[in-house]
């Protein structure tokens, strides 16, 4: 073996290494965080006649959003906001929010918007305020998403060009 070859087949084992801590990513295997959002979107727009938030991907619009356009405190917010929003969920029904059955979700997520969240302790109180800009933020993304998605602007609302068709029975003046 010459030189030339050991340091080429050393550099590109040394480079597919580097890469191992991706490979589940590469799968497509969700992460707690991508579950729980995905279960969140999915309870605010739900796959009925017309197709849902996990099924359009709308989670990854979030994370993409979140991680990509917006600000440190968005960012900071984010991670704060899924921590307590899971941890709350956790203490006040015994089950993780993936695993909670719609009605659940549904209540939970009313009782947020309502802002009648239980609150014993001061620490109680700031994460009720986290859970609640977190959900905001959630809640506003995920309406982005579905209204930007390639199902809504094709099937719910076609886009039609600029100056639109042509009625001869309008009348202009």
């Amino acid at each position: 073996m010459d030189r030339k070859s050991f340091l080429r087949n050393t550099i590109i084992l040394a480079g597919g290494v580097a890469f191992l801590p991706y490979l589940p990513s590469c799968k497509g295997t969700l992460g707690q965080a991508d579950i729980v959002l995905a279960e969140l979107g999915e309870t605010i727009i739900p796959e009925t006649t017309t197709p849902g938030s996990k099924t359009l991907g709308l989670h990854n619009f979030i994370k993409k959003m979140i991680e990509d356009c917006g600000d440190e405190e968005q960012q900071k917010l984010f991670g704060k906001g899924l921590v307590a929003f899971e941890s709350k969920f956790n203490r006040l029904n015994d089950i993780s929010f993936e695993k909670a059955n719609p009605t659940q979700r549904a209540e939970y997520l009313k009782t947020i918007e309502t802002g009648e969240l239980e609150v014993t302790e001061e620490r109680e109180m700031e994460e009720k305020e986290t859970i609640e800009k977190f959900y905001s933020l959630i809640k506003r993304l995920t309406i982005r998403g579905y209204t930007n998605s390639k199902y809504y602007m094709t099937e719910v609302v076609p886009y039609e060009l600029v100056p639109g068709r042509y009625n001869a029975f309008y009348k202009i003046a």
